[in-house]
């Protein structure tokens, strides 16, 4: 551990206060590459440091299994042994933990299984209300659903609109008996929503499944009506931080309030209002502004950043300064090293003719530069990335690139699993933990190309049995290494299946196989246990394989991520900020028109050395070619010259 005298070295006045602070609740704004990151965990090294023979815990969450990684990683080349006095993980990964100790107080059992993937959920959700309409058809059960859902096509369109409803309400904390109380219960149109929203928490839980809106949603009914376990919780972790603290949505809002109680002297949380773009999921300006107030948090402004140069960070506070929901007496962001990020070269904007032509632009420029920095692909994956307001624009560029075989990823395309056969081995080891789980058995089935309706239309059987049953025909061997009980080693458990898997002698399984065992070794630096739920929950909430190459994002995606070259591209009125944005701001709406204005201002900041911004003069439409308009945000960014008003 660092001794007291050199544990703050090297830090900015505004570092070293935040660090240190201890006069109660802070609210630390941190700017783009303003080292937040950093401050964080020495906060949490300080904490710990200060104190050696106390017993209490810090609690510090964010929102990426990568993002809380790293901060455990920091944290512990700081504290050493001192690590176990903390909890830092994700929002979910603590909800899940604080369910499987408490959950059987709001009716849970503790060995759950969560499911990451939306098409899984539907598929069951669809299935559920299938059975139900048969069942009011035989006249086993009152007839609800059978006048409007009789029709399957019905179901099948109408059920996943439902399931994304659905989630929505759960992060907002609303669930079926909620629902219930609005006034929407009164249409006969809401009473089929609500009683499908019903069925779908009853089927999650005979299938003893969670999603992941669930575990905040359980978690906080947990806490509201367990008071002594939130109460113990208080106990436990005296310091809670929070990072990222402008993207809580309603859900985890709460959930910081009943961690923290009606006082809170020791909350720490790190924001940025600037960089809020998940509205989407609820994240709202007014939320930092609730906690900010409840807890009467003081504010300290990081406002230096390491990370891009002058002339960027320039029209970067251009461009966010048009915004109005910006907390007050905020200062400008600033390079940290002025004498070598002077270049006004930094920003090199460009106007094509169609989007090809800005596709062939931006290959030529990064085929160009990685021969000069003599880039290799392969290892490399923060040298270059093309940035777009959404993943259509993009296309274009993705074809340049495979035509010139330059290695590329899409991060939010990414699948942790990609081979078949691991896929089936993890579908039967979450069907092992809870073996009459249907999502699990449904995988199982298409993977080996089986009918479903004919293996369980008459049996006793669990699922499980059924599934390892028809295995066994197809591949013995790899049955009977999934039936041996894990004995309380789960290493040598994966290990031995996962020997059989690679006869197969695929890179793609090698890959697989890689990723799990890496995420192993990061569950058992976290968990005591050799659990084999707790691990497969672990890989359900774990973050996406990082990919090689040129990274291809939308400005959402692009959070959190810095690169040495940066493009923008098709920085148009009507793509960026989005058409729909601008309709509801010429309405007086402005809220969408300033996420947007986020959105870019995020994407603009992801630059370490140069930024490429261009424009085009026609954009692609299904009914050709059609004529569009530099974007406002170039005015606004003072890259084109003339006023915004004047050029719309």
């Amino acid at each position: 551990m660092k001794t007291k005298d050199n544990f703050l070295e090297g830090l900015t006045p505004q570092q070293k206060e935040a660090v240190t602070y201890s006069k109660g609740p802070l609210l630390v704004l941190a700017g783009p590459g303003a080292g937040k990151t950093k401050v964080l965990t020495l906060r949490i090294a300080y904490i710990l440091n200060q104190t050696p023979k106390e017993k209490f815990k810090v609690l510090a969450l964010t929102f990426t299994s990568k993002a809380a990684k790293e901060m455990r990683e920091r944290v512990e080349s700081l504290v050493n042994e001192q690590i176990k006095r903390t909890y830092i993980g994700t929002f979910h990964s603590y909800c899940h933990d604080l369910l499987r100790a408490y959950g059987e107080y709001v009716g849970l059992n503790p060995d759950f299984v969560i499911f990451d993937k939306h098409e899984d959920l539907i598929a069951l959700l669809i299935d559920a209300v299938k059975e139900r309409v048969s069942e009011e058809m035989q006249g086993e059960k009152e007839p609800i659903l059978i006048e409007r859902f009789a029709n399957t096509r019905v179901i099948e369109n109408t059920i996943p609109g439902f399931y994304y409803a659905y989630r929505k309400l759960k992060d907002n904390l609303i669930g079926p008996e909620e629902l219930k109380q609005s006034f929407f219960s009164e249409k006969k149109y809401f009473e089929d929503f609500i009683f499908i929203f019903e069925l779908y928490q009853q089927t999650l839980r005979k299938n003893n499944v969670l999603d992941f809106s669930d575990l905040l949603y359980y978690s906080i009914r947990l806490l509201k009506e367990n008071p002594f376990v939130a109460d113990l919780q208080r106990r436990v972790y005296k310091h809670i931080l929070i990072d990222e603290g402008q993207d809580t949505n309603r859900a985890q809002l709460e959930l910081i309030k009943l961690l923290c109680g009606q006082e809170c002297l020791n909350l720490f949380i790190v924001a940025d209002e600037d960089q809020l773009i998940f509205e989407w999921n609820d994240a709202k300006f007014e939320y930092l502004v609730e906690l900010k107030e409840h807890y009467n948090m003081e504010v300290i402004q990081l406002y230096e950043s390491f990370r891009c140069p002058q002339e960027i960070l320039k029209i970067a506070n251009n461009l966010i300064s048009h915004n109005k929901l910006r907390l007050s007496g905020k200062e400008p962001i600033r390079a940290t090293k002025s004498d070598i990020y002077t270049d006004k070269k930094a920003v090199e904007l460009n106007n094509f003719q169609t989007q090809s032509e800005e596709a062939e632009f931006v290959v030529k420029k990064i085929k160009e530069i990685s021969q000069k920095i003599e880039w290799i692909p392969i290892q490399q994956n923060n040298k270059f990335c093309v940035i777009a307001r959404n993943r259509y624009v993009l296309n274009e560029v993705i074809k340049k690139l495979d035509k010139e075989n330059i290695p590329y990823y899409v991060p939010m395309l990414q699948e942790k699993i990609i081979s078949k056969d691991i896929n089936l081995v993890l579908d039967f080891l979450k069907l092992k933990v809870s073996r009459n789980n249907k999502i699990s058995f449904y995988r199982i089935c298409e993977n080996l190309g089986l009918n479903y309706e004919d293996l369980v239309e008459v049996t006793d059987l669990t699922l499980f049995d059924v599934a390892i049953e028809e295995l066994r025909d197809i591949d013995p061997e790899l049955a009977k290494a999934i039936e041996k009980d894990e004995n309380g080693n789960l290493k040598d458990y994966l290990n031995q299946i996962f020997e059989i898997v690679k006869s197969q002698d695929s890179e793609e399984i090698m890959e697989d196989i890689e990723f799990i065992e890496t995420l192993y070794k990061d569950f058992k630096k976290q968990h005591k246990t050799d659990d084999l739920g707790e691990f497969l929950n672990f890989l359900a909430m774990s973050s996406k394989k990082e990919g090689k190459g040129v990274a291809i994002l939308t400005g959402h995606a692009s959070k959190g991520l810095e690169f040495d070259y940066v493009f923008i591209i098709s920085l148009n009125q009507g793509i960026w900020p989005d058409y729909r944005a601008i309709r509801e701001a010429n309405s007086g709406n402005i809220r969408n028109l300033e996420e947007e204005r986020r959105n870019c201002f995020v994407a603009i900041t992801r630059t370490k050395e140069k930024l490429f911004i261009s424009y085009v003069n026609f954009k692609y439409t299904r009914s050709g070619q059609q004529p569009v308009q530099p974007s406002q945000f170039l005015y606004e960014m003072g890259l084109l010259g003339g006023n915004v008003n004047e050029a719309y």
